[in-house]
């Protein structure tokens, strides 16, 4: 049993697994998580909402596999390593399986290793296909390598070899305080008063608009007011739901007004390019409690934000890739 091996049975496995039609369709997300334990990173990690909100912080998480298309970005934040993504679309009786792995030294891309099963009997043979992060792992194995070494050079007595790695640290130092500056610049950007990777904006304003469409078609208005209008924008849009136009005016002017761009204080440059909704949102919010109605106006404006902010995404994404490539060469020994 679980409990008393920290194998999980095949009943368990079963509960949690992804059916075989999906993961033949393409990557997706597997979480192991057997018990309730209070934890919630994964659900907060999917800006797809695949990993389903959870009502008490102890429940398990379940995932909406028609949502996740298997990007990854869940197993990093899982602080127990017990998400992976798997792909059984290879074809050929194969398999893609992306894991966590905190191990140095990391095992090199094409490598031949032996695929164990949960018990840790051998199943296969497997490749190496792809290895994440190993720029910033080699830098810091190189970092932990010098400055060990003056240590041991410290507490020997041999001056030499400290002038020595003194210099080399420097460079070092300098080295990694530039790959930081470039991160922050590349990587950090404002969503109001949430800091974000600048493609975060765009991408949730687009899945709130197609929640708020599905809602509307259905003539739902209540439940597109209450549960995703207000959150466009980063919550921008309660300001429009319960502000006049001139204070939300003054307000957008703190942000993206020609003559405020200096002003440090509210992001300059940071600043995300904020969907144009404040219509919808204020004629939804005039509309609540109505039943029967034709949204077709307000689906229009949404329909019109999702294709600007579509392009808006595609422009960051572009320079996001171009960036980390960047900092991989800044990181490089």
């Amino acid at each position: 049993m679980l409990i008393g091996t920290g194998i999980p049975t095949a009943q368990d496995i079963a509960q949690i697994a992804p059916p075989e039609e999906r993961m033949l369709q393409g990557p997706v997300a597997v979480i192991e998580c057997f018990q309730e334990i209070p934890c919630d990173p994964c659900h907060y990690a999917c800006k797809r909402g695949a990993i389903r909100e959870m009502a008490d912080i102890n429940e398990r998480p379940v995932i909406d596999y028609n949502r996740c298309n298997g990007c990854g970005l869940c197993i990093p934040k899982c602080p127990g390593l017990a998400i992976t993504v798997a792909d059984m679309s290879c074809g050929g009786g194969r398999a893609t399986v992306k894991i966590p792995y905190e191990f140095l030294p990391l095992p090199g891309k094409g490598r031949k290793v032996m695929a164990l099963n949960r018990e840790g009997r051998r199943v296969c043979e497997a490749e190496v296909v792809h290895v994440l992060n190993t720029a910033a792992m080699d830098m810091k194995a190189k970092v932990d390598e010098v400055n060990k070494a003056y240590l041991d050079a410290f507490k020997n007595g041999d001056t030499a070899s400290i002038a020595s790695l003194r210099e080399e640290g420097k460079i070092l130092t300098r080295q990694n305080l530039d790959a930081f500056k470039f991160a922050q610049q590349a990587f950090l950007s404002v969503f109001y008063e949430r800091p974000i990777v600048p493609h975060e904006a765009p991408q949730e304003n687009i899945i709130l608009a197609y929640e708020i469409i599905a809602l509307l078609e259905e003539g739902d208005v209540d439940t597109a007011v209450d549960e995703y209008a207000w959150m466009m924008n980063n919550v921008f849009e309660w300001y429009a739901m319960f502000f006049s136009p001139e204070v939300t005016a003054i307000q957008d002017d703190m942000f993206w007004g020609a003559d405020n761009q200096d002003n440090l204080y509210w992001g300059t440059g940071r600043n995300f390019v904020k969907a144009d909704v404040e219509k919808a949102t204020r004629s939804l919010t005039l509309r609540y409690g109505e039943t029967g109605g034709n949204f077709a106006k307000e689906i229009a404006i949404y329909q019109d934000a999702i294709e600007d902010q579509t392009e808006v995404l595609l422009t960051l994404a572009k320079a996001e890739i171009e960036a980390l490539r960047e900092l991989t060469n800044m990181l490089k020994l």
